[in-house]
């Protein structure tokens, strides 16, 4: 399967993550150095189902794919509009696909858009679309320290293709860690999460997963060409990028919008398609569960 293109949303609405920061005593360093963040983008109206429609109007205005033949829908949100029915039978209706189209939807938070790569690779349907999408800004308080710096709203909408150009799904894995379920939870509709507990996690499970997966194909980070983390923090990515002597090749992308959960690997990726020089990515995603996915990828011509 091929990454043909990504379509996004980012709320044009956002604000200002150095006066979120004085609230709490924190300096300008503080986000400078550690969160990343200067600002988080927030739905003031929008929907996390109308923002992900709007990820595929923009992903509709770059492709010239009829929504007839999109074969498959899956739609990664951990807070979606409604429980009953699922986002991607509201975003099939919405698009106006075919009844030949399978949706389902996954509840996998920031390793969310790995792990539907990985299914849509084994699943293999022509026109696969993934839609990625949370609406933080409807169930987080920004009087909460953990994560009052951190979480932006956005949707993504990627199609996959069985030929074409792109980047190829070369390999992926996905797992889950024992032991480190509760770093991250919604309890009572609201957020939680144990900061110190995700730093530990992803930068014990993070380097392992990434170095696993270029073994198993014979490579090494200096094959590489970027490795796209989940953008957790600034601090978190740059330390598993010194973990895996590949600082230069770790992007952070994320500074004028924030966390924005299963989205924020795709909204790298986007801007990745029409990069020739860019060959082979890998791709890791971490989070709740304590659940991570990764993905090596590379780009594969029209004629190949």
């Amino acid at each position: 399967m091929v990454i043909n293109s990504i379509g996004r949303y980012i709320p044009e609405t956002s604000c200002d993550n150095y006066e979120i920061a004085e609230r709490f005593g924190k300096t300008k360093e503080f986000i400078d150095e550690k969160i990343g963040f200067r600002r988080l983008a927030y739905s003031k109206e929008k929907t996390v189902t109308e923002m992900m429609f709007a990820a595929y109007e923009d992903l509709a205005v770059r492709t010239s794919i009829d929504p007839k033949d999109i074969g498959l829908i899956i739609t990664v949100v951990q807070k979606p509009d409604y429980s009953v029915p699922h986002t991607s039978a509201v975003i099939h209706n919405k698009i106006g696909c075919s009844s030949n189209c399978m949706t389902f939807d996954i509840d996998q938070g920031c390793a969310g858009f790995c792990y539907a790569l990985h299914i849509a690779e084994k699943l293999n349907i022509d026109n696969t679309l993934i839609l990625t999408g949370e609406r933080f800004s409807s169930f987080i308080s920004r009087d909460i320290l953990d994560f009052a710096m951190l979480l932006g709203d956005a949707a993504t909408a990627t199609l996959l293709k069985r030929c074409g150009s792109g980047f190829t799904i070369t390999d992926s894995r996905c797992a889950t860690e024992p032991k480190s379920c509760d770093a991250i939870q919604i309890i009572d509709g609201l957020l939680r999460m144990t900061g110190a507990d995700v730093f530990s996690s992803a930068c014990r499970i993070v380097p392992p997963a990434v170095k696993d997966i270029l073994a198993q194909n014979k490579l090494t980070m200096e094959n590489i060409d970027l490795l796209l983390l989940h953008q957790a923090s600034l601090k978190i990515v740059s330390f598993i990028g010194k973990l895996l002597k590949a600082q230069e090749k770790t992007l952070f992308l994320s500074a004028d919008y924030g966390n924005t959960g299963q989205s924020s690997i795709p909204l790298m990726l986007a801007d990745q398609i029409e990069n020739e020089k860019i060959k082979r990515i890998v791709g890791c995603g971490f989070g709740a569960g304590f659940s991570h996915g990764t993905v090596l990828l590379e780009r594969k011509k029209d004629q190949e």
